[in-house]
């Protein structure tokens, strides 16, 4: 018993230790510590962040917890002078989106004025109202991986139709969160789900759709029938090496056709030097970034909406931050789910009531 006791004071300690280290990082930006600390255990101790609820709990004025969260907008920019210092070694940035469900929220023509929009679910497979996020992370030499950031992003349906103006498209976010990684970060590839023409440079593995036509077919796998392929949805199981569009000029790159699950994915890098099976280790690793879209969710993201766009983006990246705290604690525990996560932390306050008032005691007097 004085073992588990012993385990969870010094989880919390590196957990106040950890948020405090990221805390001074905006306190010139007026961005309270307490916020941060109220936030990360009601995550920790409640499974859900939702402001409201946090405001309640810990005794913080609502007004004020929603101005801070607007003064984290843009704030990942400030994040990774702390991630510099931790992460050592080239990387490889993993880029992907995700959406965030709004159930309550009131769409007039399929969009609303405040970036919920009506878009199609793949969970649900039915169109449901809600704000998409870009999301990216990095993965460190050792596998490691750091949450960067979770951006919500328009439509262009959005946008020509004059709503959400003060958002960016996906694109155009994309080209612009990479290059400040490139400036900062020794930046070995670049993995993405979607393609963007503006992100196909050197080192980029991706997937193509598999209409995408073959402008030459250079070499192919031994033994491979490959005669009359036009489109990528043509070619058999094998490595490839192709010529494809890219904006007005040709690319050439290695293709590895691979079946999973009854179908064929196609998968693409533009070093021609990398084998198949580096090229499909590091596809595979994008399950990273998976495994971080469950952990915003289930940490609350869906659980707030906000009328200004720099809040909503506030409580996306203090999300992120969670993420990752929340995934130290799990590896230094030992255990594989938030889940597991929060029933330690009932547990223990079951026993050790008291260390809840601790715990409170440093967010309302730090």
């Amino acid at each position: 018993m004085f073992e588990l006791e012993t385990k969870f004071k010094r989880l919390v300690k590196e957990i106040l230790s950890e948020v405090k280290d990221i805390a001074k990082l905006f306190k010139r930006s007026g961005v309270s510590e307490k916020i941060f600390l109220s936030f990360v255990f009601y995550a920790l101790l409640e499974g859900r962040s939702s402001v409201m609820r946090i405001s309640r709990e810990f005794g913080i004025n609502y007004e004020n917890a929603l101005k801070v969260l607007g003064k984290l907008e843009g704030k990942w920019r400030k994040y990774l002078e702390l991630l510099k210092e931790q992460i050592k070694g080239p990387v490889t940035i993993l880029i992907d989106d995700t959406f965030s469900h709004k159930p309550y929220a009131r769409l007039r023509n399929s969009v609303s004025n405040f970036g919920n929009y009506a878009a199609w679910c793949n969970e649900h497979k039915r169109f449901e109202a809600g704000v998409s996020f870009l999301t990216v992370i990095l993965v460190d030499s050792e596998g490691g991986t750091s949450p960067v950031c979770a951006l919500p992003y328009a439509s262009r349906r959005l946008l020509d139709m004059g709503i959400g103006k003060e958002f960016n498209t996906k694109i155009d976010m994309v080209y612009e969160v990479v290059n400040y990684l490139k400036f900062r970060f020794n930046v070995k590839r670049i993995v993405f789900d979607s393609r963007s023409e503006k992100l196909v440079t050197d080192n980029v593995i991706s997937e193509l759709k598999s209409n995408r036509r073959i402008l030459e077919l250079v070499s192919a796998s031994p033994n491979v029938d490959v005669e009359g392929c036009r489109h990528v949805k043509d070619l058999p199981e094998g490595e490839y090496i192709i010529k494809i569009s890219r904006g007005s000029s040709v690319i050439e790159v290695k293709l590895v056709a691979v079946k999973n699950t009854g179908s064929i994915n196609y998968v693409y890098s533009t070093n021609l030097k990398l084998s198949a099976s580096e090229i499909l280790r590091e596809w595979k690793s994008r399950w990273n970034i998976e495994k971080f879209h469950r952990d915003l969710k289930s940490l609350g993201l869906e659980d707030t909406s906000f009328k200004r766009r720099d809040r909503l983006e506030g409580f996306a990246f203090l999300h992120a931050l969670i993420a990752r705290i929340v995934r130290n604690a799990m590896r230094k525990l030992g255990i594989s789910s938030i889940e597991e996560l929060h029933e330690f932390f009932e547990h223990c306050l079951h026993i050790y009531g008291g260390l809840l008032n601790i715990i409170k005691g440093e967010v309302r007097f730090t």
